[in-house]
Parts: structure tokens; sequence; C-alpha cells
């Protein structure tokens, strides 16, 4: 995972990165990726397609996050994890009271 800070008007490519996910965390982006334009706001996310150069130009001063995919999906289980185990916990688990 990396940061991208862009200016307005500024240009960057990446190379090589197919499967990328790219995620707009301020501002608004133009890309072109593999023939496809897309326009990125604020909470808006992309996933490169191919390993082909992808230009990225920013309309506003803009921060991207870039993550593999991997990282998503190991966030995406280890929620998941996290809250069957609450859930678990709540249904199946019965503290037990001893009267004496």
């Amino acid at each position: 995972m990396h940061t991208l800070l862009l200016s307005k008007s500024k240009l960057s490519t990446l190379s090589g990165h197919s499967q990328l996910w790219i995620e707009c965390e301020s501002g608004m982006v133009w890309l072109s990726d593999d023939g496809v334009d897309v326009i990125l706001k604020r909470g808006e996310q992309w996933q490169i397609r191919s390993n082909e150069p992808v230009v990225i130009e920013a309309l506003t001063e803009s921060r991207l996050q870039c993550r593999e995919p991997v990282h998503l999906v190991s966030s995406l289980l280890q929620a998941i994890h996290y809250r069957l185990t609450e859930l678990l916990r709540q249904h199946w688990y019965k503290p037990s009271v001893k009267t004496i």
C-alpha cells in the first residue's frame, strides 16, 4: 500500500500493476486504464485492468491510496471473522452462575 499525493494538473503513471486498487481519498482525478477513461472523486475506487501504463491526472489537489487486492481481501476477512466471533460468543456463551 502506498499513498500518491498529486497537486492540481500533475500527471503520474503506474505500469505493471494489474489488479491494483486505486482509491481517491481526497480531490478528483482522471485516469486512463487500458483504453477506459475514469473520473474518481473522494471515496471512489478503481481496480486497474491490465499491466499497461495507467495515466493519472489530478483535476484538483488529490490524495490516492494504492492497495494490492490481497490487502482488501485480508481486511474484509478479518472484519468478517471478528464479527462472527462476537456473534457466536453472544449466542453460545452463557456464563455459568454457581449458587453457594
